[in-house]
Formats: C-alpha cells, sequence, structure tokens
C-alpha cells in the first residue's frame, strides 16, 4: 500500500462516508420515534433550517471530519504534537514501507482553501 492510496482510502471512509452517513441520518430518521433527546435536538435543528442551510451544515460536518483526519495525520507526519512533545512515529506497510511524513498535505492538496 502506498501513502496515496492509504489517504485516499481513510478520507473516503472517515469524511466522505461518514458525511453521507450523517446525511441520510439527517433526512431519513424520524423524530418522533428517536428515543435519544440529543439527536432529537439534532433533528429538530435540522428540520427547521432550510434547504440551502442544511447543505451549508452538512459541509460544516465533511470539514470537522477533514480537519479530524488532518490532524491527526500531522501528528503522524511530525508536524504536529499533543502535550508539547514531538513523538515520532513510523507508520509502514506490509512491506516496512514508511508511509507517513506527508500524509496530511496529501490528504489537503485537492481541498480548496
Amino acid at each position: 500500500m502506498k501513502a496515496e492510496y492509504f489517504v485516499t482510502k481513510v478520507k473516503g471512509l472517515v469524511v466522505e462516508d461518514a458525511t453521507e452517513e450523517y446525511r441520510s441520518l439527517l433526512t431519513n430518521t424520524d423524530i418522533a420515534s428517536t428515543k435519544d433527546e440529543y439527536w432529537r435536538q439534532v433533528l429538530t435543528l435540522y428540520n427547521d433550517l432550510n434547504k440551502e442551510q442544511q447543505l451549508v451544515l452538512l459541509r460544516m460536518v465533511r470539514e470537522v471530519s477533514l480537519d479530524a483526519v488532518s490532524q491527526v495525520f500531522g501528528i503522524l507526519d511530525g508536524s504536529s504534537y499533543f502535550d508539547g512533545s514531538g513523538v515520532g512515529f513510523n507508520l509502514t506497510n506490509t512491506d516496512g514501507e514508511i508511509l507517513n511524513g506527508d500524509l496530511q498535505s496529501t490528504l489537503l492538496e485537492d481541498e480548496p482553501e
């Protein structure tokens, strides 16, 4: 597995698929049958929005997902740190090739600014 393939697969699963899952839940879930109070509030909010506002909210969901993946990739790449310490990671494939180093930039290269 190459780094670009890994990034594409993670982005597809965590960003694109998750955004679609939220879109589906928000548009297809019946509020009356929802027992979880948090989800009732989210669904009420979503349903109170007009179509354009709903699209903006879904774009924000996608952006938050992308930002989260980007932060993790930054930690793996060594460009971001937690606890103020520079802990080094090597993410390797089964052939021992190092995948990290440019994961974050690869993820974000096709994204609009």
